[in-house]
This record gives C-alpha cells, structure tokens and sequence, in this order.
C-alpha cells in the first residue's frame, strides 16, 4: 500500500511566513506654533497697540521691571545683544536667577528671535532626520523642546528621535510624562501650590511664582521641569483658578499618580512602538487599546488623524495580538487597517504571508475592498486591485480567478521582485512545479539577496530537489551575514535534512525558532526531521504550532493527518484531512491523503473517486507540461492503481502501475506491485521479470522473497487451484 511512504517531501509549501517587522512610525507632524511662526515671519497681525498688558512669552515689548522673560532664561546679558543664529544657538542655556534679574529687558525682536531659532531647529532636525542622523536629531530635538516648552508636536518630535535611535525606553518616559501638554500645564500649577504658597491671582506674581520654583534646587525635579513646562508654555495666565480647583486634590498625591493621562492618539502609537520594540507587548496593547472604539474614547484627537496613521496603528496593534497568540483579533485588526488605508500593504501581506485567510476569505476581502479603494486610490484603484490579487493569489486558486480578466497592469510591474515572488510561490503551490519555481527565485534573489519570502520559498524549491551544494552556500552565506536570522539557520537546518541528517538539522531548526518563535517554516521542518526518525508523536506538536502561526494554511493539518495515519489513528486523520480540504479543496494532494484513508477503511469505491479527481486536478494544473510536475502526480496514480487491484480491475490496475512505473522508473516497490498484478493476471514470465528487476534495484524488498518463488512455482505447473487461492 502506497500510504506507508507519503512522508512529507519537503520543508513546507508556500508557507513563507514572513519575519514580523516593526511598523514605521507615523510621519512627524512638527510644527512651530501659530504666533510665534507668524512673528518670525512679521504678520502684521502679531503687532500689539501700545499698552498692551504684558503676557509672558507672548508679548513683543519688554517692560521695565526685573521679572525675566522666556528669552531671558536661554541668554547671558552679553547674548542678548547678539543677533546672529550662531550665537544664539550657542547662548548659555538655564542662567542662575541673580544674572537674569539683572539683565537688561529684551527688545521687540527678542521673541521673534526666539521664534526664529525654534523653526530653524525644526527645519535642521528634519534635515537630520532624512539623513538616518538620528542620535544628533535627538540632540537638538532635546533643546528645541527646552526652547520652545509647551509643544506637544516638538515633545513628540523629540520622542520620535528616540524612537529612531533605538533608545526605546528614553521615548516612553518622555511621552509618558509630556503626552499631553494641557494636563501637563494643569498639574504644575497645582505643584506650584502645594509646594509654594498659594499662587496670586495677580498674573505677574503668577509668573514670577512658577519662574522662581525652577530654580529652586530644593524642590523635587519632576516639579521643576511641570514648573519650567507651564513657563514656558506662556499659558500661566490662562485659567488663574485652575490652581485653586487641583490644590485640595494634589496636595497629598505623589508625583506618580499626578502623571497625565495620555489624550493623544499619536503619542500612544509612538509609545506603543517602543513597548513593542522593547518586547513589552501587554504594555503595547494597553496604550493602543482593545479596538478602535476604545482608541476614540482614550483620545481626544482620533477623530482627527490622518487616516494613514490610523491604519497604521490597526497593524501595529494587530501585530501586538498576533505576538499574544490572539490571531483572531489580529485579524479583525490587519482589515480594518486595509479600510482605512487601502495604501496600506503590509496588512494584506501579514493576513496572506501568515495565511490568516482562507482563500475564499481572500476572495471575499478583495471584493470588500473595492468601494474604499476606488474612493481612495481614484485612477490608481486598477494598480491597486491587480497587484493585490497578485498578492491574495498565493493562497490558492479561489483568490485568483480574476486575475485572469486583466492583467496588462500587473505585467507592467512584473520586474518588480514582490511580484516576481508571487508568481514563483503559484506555480510551486498551485502547479507543484518546483523547477519553473525556482527559476525565478534564483533571479529574484540576484536583485534581491535577503527577500525573506523569496529566501524561504527558495530553500522549499532546493530541498525537493536535493540540491545540497546551494543549500550549503546559501546557509555559509546568510549565517556570515545575519547570524541573528531565524531563516539563516532554517537555511542551515534545509541542508543538513537533505544530506540525511535529521538530528543536526532539528537542532538548527531549533536554534530558528529562539531568534523568531513565530517562524513558521521552521517549526514544520523540525515536524519533517522528526518524521524522518519516525517519532511521529513528537512531530504532531511541532506541526499543531505551525497550524496555530498559520490558520490558514491546510499544509500543517496534512502533514499532522499523516502522523495520525502512520500511527493508525484513521479518525483522527480524516477528521484533519476533512479540515484541510475545507480549506482548500483543489490540492490534489489532500485528495490523495483522503483517499488513503477511505482505502484504509476498506471503501475501495470512495478512494477510487477521490485518486481519480486528484489526477483530473494534477493535469489541469500541469499548464506547462513539464516532467518535474508530472513526479507529484505519482503517489495519486500508483494508489489509483491500488484501487483497481482490490476491486478486480486487474487490466486497469496494470495500466495505472505501468504510468507510475514512468514516473518513477528505478522505484522497487512499483515495480514489485505491477509483477503481482501481472501474476494476478496469470502473466508468470513478465511477473518473474519484473520481481528480478525490483530485486536488482533494492535486494531488500520485503514482498519480493516471497511472491517471486509462488511465480515461478505457478509458471511450472500452472495449477490453477494455488492461483486462485493466491487470489
């Protein structure tokens, strides 16, 4: 029987699940503010009339008294007189009060100065930026958050700098504590109360209040910089029973429990990427909430966001739930980040690469999407949905229907290696041709020698070929490279499997799965080396976490159906065979293990059927006629031959047997099972011939020694009495 050999051939199909990479973070939205941009600029409309009342860092007069302004803070009495943006960038920041006391008071152009030196250092930090200097954009996004305290979008600037250059916990204490800037105002108005005497209502004392708890080295830290922000802000005028109404409340609260609550949308979604780039996920998903419901309700300004950021934070959190194991909701997520944001790929490539879908869920999402992405993508809306059906026909033929009605477009970026790999992840899944298959994969990685997908795909192809010596390079290569690479020891892992050597090549497996947990492909290959040394129960787990990192693929539940069979669990296997083929019901191989279970359940009738739609299945795939296609075929072809014999149907038996015997002309066991045929057939000198064949080929062959003495026993008497009890 031909179940007792249909191993697992290679490492998996199509299941290139991609290594999770951290989203990009959301476009900066740095700004200078309103008055101070339009004084830099001389807006007629930021002139005073004479005797305006003076209003902190707003005013454009100095007065005559000896409180210090926001200026003052930031320059020695000799700076002040210099005009040049070089000196005031070298000014000496934080001069001791006595100094600034005794400074002259700053003329009309002091704050438009001021102003100025704030913008250029935003435009500079954006320079910095786009030149990947992140640690010197941290540097003066430091000072440009002194300089101009109180705004949000330079603290989040400041935030993303950290982010940037890595300095991940840097950026969530700093959002944590600046998240939002009102509440930030609020509070050091309360701590100047408790901490001084009541603050006057006469704004000046106000100001002068705030201005001397800065400098006052006795008082805690966090209370000098809430004191320094509400300064600077220039907003200490503008809610003077503010601090009367959080005196009672703050009085006794500790600094931790005074920090504000984060009301903006952005600064969660950057503090979220840091929690998850430090690989705090619980803390990532309490900061960008359950849903997006709730995200509306956390924040004032979700209403508000681009919609590119929007969907930006739908993947992030959706990737948050796929590192929790709630797929489910990862799901739910990767969509609607696709709504949001049609543009946004790398949601249709998690759901797909990760096989989150079902093909039919594929094809049903591709028709979901196609109001937003002709309001959306307008004259792009064609490119969009043929390079997306591109990309969901990966997961079977289904998803794929209608590429056929146009693809010009997809043609025109068919140099484009996403694509490329698309069409090289078809024709090894959907047409099983492997040779075709890695003909562009081996040019995809010429332009493109770490595409992941194209790398995982590559070493399936160089596995079922047996290609050992590339397998070896390529490993050599990649762990020289990137030796923290889960795919650089799959790589390794691919080679040694394919020499034979399933124990060294589950340790390498293995040592995949410490660098990248979810790394699908590795956890099937530890299933394949174990199958290798028959330790079928321990496969099972190896293939259940493959099944949970990809629901959507069938691959793992087959693979699990087949150690279920060899362990002869047959309900246990069909039931997994069933699943598989709900999944995807034009895998011709599915059919194939179906049918081995019907087989085995002695339903000759039902196997037969299920063997013969499998190969109608197989030849409508084999598109390009190729040999290298025809071999997968052969496992249908030798049980349908199988099915003959058990039901009588020697002649056809016989013509199945033969057509495997094509496909696999050195294979003993075919050979043996078409002399038995042939003897069945009372044909006892082709039978002898053949048993000496497949004797030649594999002297072991267990039913040879025995079947090959009745032949010729047979031939010399032709007692019909022993063959029909052979029969």
């Amino acid at each position: 029987m031909r179940d007792e050999r249909r191993a697992p051939q290679s490492v998996t199909r199509a299941s290139a699940a991609a290594t999770p990479a951290t989203p990009a973070a959301a476009p900066s939205k740095t700004r200078a503010p309103a008055a101070a941009a339009a004084a830099a600029a001389g807006h007629p409309s930021q002139a005073k009339p004479a005797g305006t009342p003076h209003r902190g860092a707003s005013s454009t007069a100095g007065g005559s008294g000896s409180m210090p302004t926001k200026r003052d803070l930031f320059q020695t009495p000799a700076a002040q007189t210099r005009t040049s943006a070089s000196s005031s960038l070298a000014a000496t920041p934080m001069a001791a009060p006595a100094t600034i006391e005794s400074s002259a008071a700053p003329t009309a152009a002091g704050p438009a100065r001021g102003a100025s030196v704030a913008a250029r250092l935003r435009a500079k930090i954006r320079e910095l930026l786009s030149r990947h200097a992140y640690d010197s954009a941290a540097f003066w996004a430091d000072k440009l958050v002194v300089i101009d305290a109180g705004d949000r979008a330079d603290t989040l600037l400041l935030a993303r700098c950290f982010h940037l250059s890595g300095q991940h916990a840097r950026a969530i204490e700093l959002i944590r504590r600046h998240g939002s800037v009102a509440a930030t105002a609020q509070r050091a108005m309360a701590n100047a109360v408790v901490a001084s005497e009541p603050l006057d209502q006469d704004e000046e004392t106000s100001e002068h209040n705030c201005w001397r708890l800065m400098f006052d080295e006795t008082q805690d830290s966090a209370l000098r910089l809430d004191a320094m922000t509400l300064f600077h802000s220039g907003r200490v005028d503008s809610q003077p029973s503010l601090a009367a109404q959080y005196a009672s409340s703050s009085r006794n609260t500790s600094a931790a429990s005074r920090a504000p609550a984060l009301k903006s949308a952005e600064c969660r979604f950057l503090a979220a990427l840091c929690h998850f780039a430090l690989k705090e996920y619980e803390d990532a998903q309490e900061m960008l909430c359950s849903t997006i419901e709730d995200m509306e309700q956390a924040c004032d300004d979700y209403a508000s966001l681009p919609l590119s950021v929007a969907s930006a934070i739908c993947v992030l959190r959706g990737r948050v739930f796929e590192t929790l194991d709630n797929r489910s909701r990862a799901t739910r997520n990767y969509i609607d980040a696709l709504h949001l944001d049609v543009y946004c790929h790398e949601a249709l490539e998690q759901l797909v690469s990760q096989r989150l879908l079902t093909p039919l869920e594929a094809a049903q999402l591709m028709v979901d999407l196609q109001p937003a992405i002709l309001a959306q993508a307008k004259d792009d809306a064609p490119l969009l949905v043929e390079l997306y059906l591109s990309d969901t026909a990966r997961l079977g033929p289904i998803s794929s229907a209608s590429l056929k009605q146009t693809s010009a477009l997809v043609r025109s970026v068919g140099k484009s290696t996403d694509v490329l790999v698309n069409q090289a992840e078809q024709l090894y899944q959907l047409q099983h041709s492997v040779l075709a298959s890695i003909e562009i994969t081996r040019h995809v990685l010429e332009l493109d020698p770490y595409h992941e997908r194209c790398l995982v795909l590559h070493l399936c192809c160089l596995v079922s070929l047996g290609e050992t010596s590339d397998l070896f390079a390529l490993g050599h290569r990649l762990v020289k490279s990137n030796p923290d690479w889960a795919i650089a020891w799959l790589a390794v892992g691919c080679y040694y499997l394919t020499t034979g050597n399933s124990e060294r090549a589950r340790r390498y497996f293995t040592k995949a799965t410490s660098y990248d947990v979810h790394c699908a492909p590795a956890w099937v290959a530890i299933g394949h080396s174990l199958i290798a040394e028959g330790e079928y129960d321990t496969a099972l787990a190896a293939y259940s976490t493959a099944s949970r990192l990809l629901p959507g693929s069938y691959l793992p539940l087959v693979f699990s159906g087949i150690c279920y069979l060899r362990n002869n669990n047959i309900a246990m296997a069909d039931l997994l065979f069933n699943q598989a083929h709900s999944i995807d019901a034009t895998d011709p191989l599915v059919l194939c293990e179906l049918g081995v279970v019907a087989f085995r359940n002695g339903d000759y009738h039902g196997a037969k059927a299920r063997f013969v739609r499998g190969i109608l299945l197989s030849q409508a795939m084999n598109k390009t006629k190729s040999p290298a296609i025809l071999d997968v075929w052969e496992p249908l072809v030798f049980n349908l031959a199988h099915c003959h014999r058990k039901l009588g149907e020697y002649a056809d038996a016989i013509k199945y047997y033969e057509w495997s015997a094509a496909l696999f002309p050195r294979n003993a066991s075919v050979l043996t099972a078409l002399a038995f045929c042939y003897q069945l057939e009372e044909n006892f000198a082709s039978a002898i011939e053949l048993y000496h064949k497949a004797l030649s080929l594999n002297p072991d062959e267990p039913l040879v020694s025995d079947l090959l003495p009745i032949a010729m026993r047979l031939m010399r008497t032709s007692n019909s009495s022993s063959l029909q009890l052979l029969k």
